[in-house]
């Protein structure tokens, strides 16, 4: 299996699709910049309904540490560059050598399904690849829909606003033609929201979460901490408008620390942001991620 021992020293390397295949985890150890521990008996993967893997280009490896850990979302931007979607935060130095959408996530991610059909034998439902677009909206939108024609039998499609669920369903973040998916009568992603967007009246499958930045809701009050009354009603509100929609709410750049958990959990956040794979997992994978603990540590 695809295993590094505590110390660095080489265990035998395979592919990391195995690890996937097989259903197995690589366990984290404490701190996440460290190898990984080898076991010999590992437990199935389970699914983390609330874990979402930011910049997941950034990990080692892309896609299938957060498969190892259970992710459910997962985040790529892209870029639009001669022709090509490449996976990537700003315009890199040398284009040509930068991995583009295709080779880093749909074609791993079609083998995968092609194999075994799904991705986490406690979740039937899709797992979600958000797609944070960089560069125009329209033109690198249209590129997108080019490029997934050949992956579609495992996507989330939608037809006149019903939805006939994938493996996997695709949702734009970033730059977003949010008048041009709109329009269309079969459409192959749906939207991440911001809260401008409440109260428009998009249906919650095209638009089925609300994302914000944290430093954005909460301001210079960020300075006094999460027991700020400030705080607390600043997130309470943006909570309540998108769930009396029935959609989820996402911020992001939250602090990567169990006392932010705790109190955005509390507070009904639902899906945490994180580039600390590891350590978000053993959180989501603890009590301490069930409401009634956050309490008592608000």
């Amino acid at each position: 299996m695809f295993f590094l021992c505590m110390f660095g020293n080489h265990v035998d390397e395979v592919d990391p699709m195995v690890a996937v295949l097989e259903n197995s985890v690589i366990l984290p150890i404490e701190n996440a910049n460290e190898k990984y521990q080898e076991k010999e008996d590992l437990p199935t993967v389970y699914a983390l309904k609330r874990g979402c893997s930011h910049n997941d280009y950034w990990q080692d490896p892309p896609l299938f540490k957060a498969l190892n850990l259970g992710y459910i979302y997962i985040e790529a931007d892209i870029l639009l560059i001669k022709n090509r979607l490449v996976v990537a935060h700003r315009r890199p130095l040398r284009p040509a050598r930068t991995k583009d959408l295709k080779e880093l996530y749909l074609d791993p991610l079609f083998e995968i399904y092609n194999r075994q059909g799904y991705f986490y034998k406690d979740h039937p439902d899709p797992i979600f690849l958000m797609i944070d677009i960089k560069t125009d909206a329209e033109a690198t939108y249209a590129k997108l829909l080019k490029d997934i024609e050949p992956y579609k039998s495992m996507l989330t499609k939608f037809v006149d606003g019903v939805e006939i669920p994938g493996a996997i369903t695709l949702i734009i973040t970033g730059n977003r033609p949010i008048k041009t998916i709109v329009a269309e009568s079969e459409r192959w992603a749906a939207i991440d929201g911001r809260p401008i967007d409440l109260g428009k009246g998009y249906p919650v499958n095209l638009m089925p979460m609300i994302s914000e930045k944290y430093s954005t809701i909460l301001g210079w009050t960020t300075t006094f901490g999460t027991k700020s009354p400030k705080n607390i009603l600043k997130v309470q509100d943006f909570v309540a408008k998108a769930q009396a929609e029935g959609r989820l709410t996402r911020l992001w750049k939250i602090p990567e620390n169990p006392t932010a958990w705790n109190w955005l959990t509390y507070h009904g956040i639902d899906l945490l942001n994180t580039d600390n794979l590891p350590k978000l997992h053993d959180y989501l994978r603890s009590a301490h991620a069930n409401p009634d603990y956050a309490e008592k540590r608000k």
